[in-house]
């Protein structure tokens, strides 16, 4: 279980800096 909840942690985490990563150079442009 908590391997689980950690796995879906790092998942989000993950998408979320590829969303911020996509902003950052949507801003550069």
């Amino acid at each position: 279980m908590r391997r689980c909840k950690v796995q879906d942690f790092y998942r989000k985490v993950i998408v979320f800096d590829v969303l911020i990563n996509v902003f950052d150079v949507l801003i550069n442009i």
